[in-house]
């Protein structure tokens, strides 16, 4: 029995020694595996982390490469990517450029056939002379031929400028100075059209001498090509006499008739063109079309519009008239704002210069809409960042021999920097009532007469300009005179509003260091209110808006750049003053309310930093915190943002635009409460971003405690100083009602707006009872607004007598 216990013992030891042993043995085969495992899985990851690295690589350098326009480039590196898309863009446009190129060709040939009163030619003569350009029908990235490539697009260049000509020296007639380099090589460019019988853009950025190379170009085909006009010069009415400034000081000798004023004017001015002793015509816009019936029978040379821009509406009366009318052998449009909105846009100013070769708008969107570029599949995604790249340089390559655009940053290394901030500010109590009550129930309070009458309500129609309104000043919602006509001290002009504060602390700053500013308003009843601020300070200063005629824009504009003006401040609506204005004698430029549209602002700044600006040009764009006013600001700077590119990438998805208008709202409402001092400056930090040096910040810091020394309130009006006009409760049963009224207010307003444009929107000429209201200097308008405000331009007049300059400083309302 013992001998059975002990075998039995031995043997559950040996079993239970065999589990043990099994177990380590397979314990370590597993981890063995495992780590085997782990190593496999680590090599597969390096090797993937580095094919991914390898690819983010190549398309950084793709993407590099076409960023910086080197075609070349990235058709090499193109060949070692797959991407069934891109390749696609890269042979339908290519396809694209070649049919462009035969339409080029036979653009010069019509040309030539007009010039000798021939019978214009068809597209199809010129389409079996194909011989000049490659076949590159690309299937798979072997089959990438960048000879091919490259030799297509230097060819469908060279097509449209085969007739070369040096131009060395400036034309004799040109008295007014000397032309720099990129002035120079722009008039080279303009010869080149003319030499190639083609029309073109000239895009350089605002502020580097449009207006003189085409001065220049006329002087140079006068003197050289003996070809004495006659040439069209369409402009708005507000930059006429610029031109006529520049004609007498660079080429005085160019007779020039000034094509504007009243009916029988007029009449006289058509005697005399029937003579035929003219070069020039400068007329605006609305005379094109009242006078069409003249100006038509005139066989021009060339016909020039300035603010090209303009012409994007392809079915407006202003293009129609021009293009469908106007006999010309070539056309220029001129504009400082790049091509950025959509297709039909572009193409509308494509085709009013070269109708042979954009003809119809669908095939240029079939070739340059991104829903051709989505590949079988169905994917609805944006574009990437590459193919949007790769389609905006296509389509640059589509536009390079018929645009010239140079930035001040690559030619103009002289001038000074522009350097924008942006200046956040408080809203006062009074503000906030006014902002909250419009934002929540859609309700405007109005302050009736001289504040003794109970408060009048009304409901918004239009809640953004409401808003808006808000935020520069409550006395924008009072229905009176002139806020100072009620207000006990004139501390409550500023202390109401938190931009007027900022202003109140900024301009006394700014005039002890030399500084001259120019303030950028949207609203020309603000632009009243601001000017009573500036006389209740002390400060003596123009203005000019849209019913300022173009003799006093000139008077008012050489008073401003003399040296020995006592002027330091101007004051100017955004759309009237933004055109045809140089301004260099300021450096600073206040922009009060920011425009919807960037490049209004754009072209209000550059007033100021051009040519013959000697100072830092210092931008300061007001806002109000946690208001509508951060939301367009953000709005304005994406589209800034995308405009470099030339056409962004939104306007591939145009059907986005209502939803965004929707969103951009739910996002204004969806700010409920009041975070007043987010992102506001402390008066120390204000004073460095306003500072050039460390001796104007210690002046500006001094000025501040001595300010703050001699007052003993707060800032910005408190909720314990709101008007009694502001205080104002609705039970639920009137907010409901408020409400039901706001909704059929804002179908009304959305029914309206489908058929007119608002007036703070861009302006266009688009049917007959336009034309008289589109352009906002039209002499109608002057007429019209200036009897309206005589009675206040006299009480301004007798407010200042100190001499007879200063009443340029005020203006009719």
């Amino acid at each position: 029995m013992r001998l059975y216990q002990r075998k039995k013992q031995a043997f559950l030891n040996e079993v239970k020694g065999h589990y043990h042993f099994f177990t380590e043995y397979h314990k370590k085969i597993r981890e063995k595996e495992k780590e085997l495992a782990k190593l496999a899985k680590k090599q597969v990851e390096d090797k993937v982390e580095r094919e991914r690295r390898r690819k983010e690589k190549a398309e950084k350098d793709r993407i590099r490469a076409l960023k910086e326009h080197d075609t070349e480039a990235y058709l090499n590196l193109l060949k070692e990517h797959k991407n069934e898309k891109i390749l696609n863009v890269l042979s339908e446009t290519d396809k694209y450029l070649r049919t462009l190129g035969l339409a080029v060709r036979v653009q010069k040939k019509n040309t030539e056939k007009r010039l000798k009163n021939s019978k214009s030619m068809d597209v199809s003569d010129g389409e079996d002379d194909d011989n000049e350009f490659e076949r590159t029908d690309i299937k798979n990235t072997n089959e990438v031929d960048v000879k091919a490539l490259m030799k297509n697009k230097n060819t469908y260049y060279h097509l449209a400028h085969t007739e070369k000509e040096e131009v060395n020296s400036q034309p004799d007639m040109l008295v007014g100075g000397s032309l720099r380099q990129y002035q120079m090589q722009g008039l080279q460019w303009l010869v080149s059209l003319y030499n190639n019988k083609i029309s073109g853009v000239l895009a350089d950025e605002m502020g580097l001498g449009k207006t003189i190379q085409i001065v220049s170009l006329i002087a140079y085909l006068m003197e050289v090509k003996g070809v004495n006009g006659p040439f069209l010069i369409v402009s708005p009415l507000s930059v006429i006499d610029n031109w006529v400034r520049e004609f007498d000081a660079w080429s005085p000798t160019v007779k020039k008739i000034i094509y504007y004023g009243s009916k029988p004017s007029r009449k006289k001015m058509q005697q005399e063109c029937h003579k035929g002793t003219f070069n020039v015509m400068l007329t605006s816009y609305e005379f094109v079309v009242k006078d069409a019936s003249f100006m038509s029978k005139i066989n021009w040379v060339y016909i020039i519009v300035d603010e090209g821009h303009r012409m994007k509406n392809g079915k407006s009366r202003l293009t129609t008239t021009l293009s469908t009318k106007f006999p010309s052998k070539y056309r220029i449009l001129i504009t400082g704002t790049p091509l950025q909105n959509n297709l039909n846009e572009l193409w509308s100013l494509l085709n009013f210069l070269l109708p042979d070769i954009f003809r119809h708008d669908s095939n240029f969107e079939e070739w340059f809409n991104s829903g051709d570029i989505m590949g079988a599949t169905g994917d609805t995604n944006e574009m990437d960042e590459e193919e949007r790249l790769l389609l905006i340089d296509r389509l640059h390559q589509v536009l390079r021999p018929f645009l010239l655009r140079r930035l001040k940053s690559e030619v103009e290394g002289e001038l000074k920097p522009k350097v924008e901030k942006v200046i956040k500010c408080n809203m006062s109590a009074c503000q906030w009532r006014l902002y909250s009550g419009i934002r929540e129930n859609g309700i405007v309070a109005l302050q009736p007469s001289d504040g003794t009458q109970p408060t009048k309500k009304k409901t918004a129609t239009n809640i953004m300009m409401e808003l808006r309104k808000a935020c520069n000043h409550p006395y924008l919602f009072c229905e009176i005179s002139s806020p100072l006509t009620f207000l006990s001290r004139s501390t409550e002009l500023v202390r109401s509003s938190g931009k007027f504060e900022l202003l109140y602390r900024m301009l006394p700053k700014l005039r002890s260091t030399g500084h001259r500013v120019l303030v950028f308003c949207q609203m020309t009843r603000l632009m009243d209110i601001l000017g009573d601020f500036l006389k209740a300070c002390g400060h003596r200063y123009l203005r000019l808006d849209g019913s300022t005629d173009s003799q006093r824009r000139g008077e008012l504009i050489e008073i401003f750049n003399s040296p020995e003006s006592p002027y330091a401040i101007f004051i100017l609506s955004t759309r009237a003053g933004g055109l045809g204005l140089n301004l260099p004698a300021a450096d600073t430029v206040i922009i009060f309310d920011s425009d919807w549209n960037p490049q209004m602002d754009m072209q209000a700044q550059d007033r100021a930093h051009r040519i013959g600006q000697t100072r830092e040009v210092r931008v300061l764009r007001l806002t109000c915190a946690n208001t509508l006013e951060e939301d367009i600001l953000e709005k304005a700077t994406y589209k800034k943002e995308l405009g470099g590119a030339a056409i962004d990438g939104g306007m591939f998805n145009e059907k986005a635009t209502v939803e965004d208008r929707h969103e951009f709202l739910r996002k204004i409402f969806s700010r409920a409460t009041n975070t007043t001092k987010a992102d506001v400056l402390s008066k120390e930090a204000m004073n460095q971003e306003l500072a050039r040096d460390e001796m104007e910040f210690r002046m500006f810091q001094e000025h501040d405690h001595e300010l703050q020394s001699r007052s003993s309130q707060p800032d910005l009006m408190t909720e314990d100083e709101v008007p009694s006009w502001l205080k104002y409760e609705e039970d639920d049963k009137t907010s409901a009602s408020r409400k039901k009224e706001l909704e059929r207010a804002e179908k009304a307003s959305r029914k309206s707006r489908m058929r007119k444009t608002a007036s703070y929107k861009e302006e266009d000429i688009s049917h007959s009872s336009d034309v008289d209201s589109s352009d906002e200097d039209t002499i109608a308008v002057v007429k019209e607004r200036g009897r309206g405000r005589s009675k206040r331009k006299n009480q301004e007049l007798d407010s200042d007598n100190s001499d007879d300059e200063s009443n340029l400083g005020e203006e009719e309302k």
